[in-house]
């Protein structure tokens, strides 16, 4: 049996984001005093590999990522973690106060669990059309910028699936293994994290992109077919429209032609796309 000197390994992958990254790096160490004889450390996996950062008191390991997309990113600074349990968190997030305190406080009370979700928030309100944020208040959506999960068990089922190259649907794919495996997850709704919205996902090249990663789920899952067919982007493609429409109230018309951009493309995957389920 596998012993630990290391409770939580704490991944973080990154990308030119040193501000944000920083601002999370200092929250977290400021946690690591409210766990008494629990021993943490911190795995910054950097894709850019820029000049690594020092912060006094906090054990922190800098390593280089292989530049081939945030699954890969995340499965390179798990493969340096010691701990016994992982925590995943996005550089551009900001830990609640009592973060780590609560996901050990969960491990503690549940001994059978191997998988933990926490809630995310968003920082602030929306303020534009072409802004979005993850979301996660009831569980049920086991989103990469903040879970837990017990090591020896992310190595057996796999890790994320490496052949996502992009930022769109490897942790969708991550929690859909884990549910064909039959695995529960335990939401801990006070390990909370907020994350800001974000300039840049209602354009063109990000709808490309998610619909390839999406196409290459269903190809490793056929059974979701049905669920990922043309029908389901026209779905997508109405509720865009009727956002556009009332964010032209909502937000004055800010970001109003990125997120007609991104409407376009949703027109040409409904209209020029053939899929395997047609």
């Amino acid at each position: 049996m596998e012993s630990y000197n290391v409770f939580f390994s704490i991944v973080i992958p990154t990308y030119k984001r040193k501000r944000e990254l920083t601002n999370c790096l200092l929250i977290l160490r400021d946690q690591l005093k409210e766990l008494n004889n629990i021993d943490v450390e911190i795995i910054v996996s950097d894709d850019a590999f820029e000049e690594p950062i020092c912060i006094d008191g906090l054990p922190l390991n800098f390593v280089a990522g292989h530049k081939v997309g945030p699954a890969a990113n995340r499965n390179n600074g798990a493969k340096y973690a010691r701990g016994k349990w992982l925590i995943f968190l996005d550089d551009d997030c900001v830990p609640d106060s009592n973060f780590l305190v609560e996901y050990w406080s969960a491990i503690k009370n549940n001994m059978h669990v191997k998988v933990f979700e926490g809630a995310v928030f968003p920082i602030g309100k929306k303020t534009s059309m072409n802004q979005d944020a993850p979301l996660n208040l009831v569980g049920g959506k086991l989103w990469s910028c903040n879970f837990c999960i017990l090591r020896t068990f992310f190595i057996a089922i796999g890790g994320f699936d490496e052949n996502f190259k992009y930022p769109a649907m490897e942790d969708v794919e991550f929690a859909y293994r884990l549910k064909k495996s039959g695995t529960k997850f335990c939401f801990v709704e006070k390990a909370k994290v907020y994350h800001p919205w974000k300039y840049g996902l209602y354009n063109a090249d990000y709808v490309r992109k998610h619909f390839h990663s999406t196409m290459y789920f269903v190809h490793k899952y056929p059974e979701l077919r049905s669920s990922y067919n043309r029908l389901y982007y026209v779905r997508i493609l109405f509720h865009n429209l009727v956002s556009t429409i009332k964010g032209l109230y909502y937000y004055k018309g800010r970001g109003f032609f990125k997120k007609l951009e991104y409407d376009i493309e949703h027109i040409k995957i409904v209209f020029t796309n053939k899929f395997k389920s047609d």
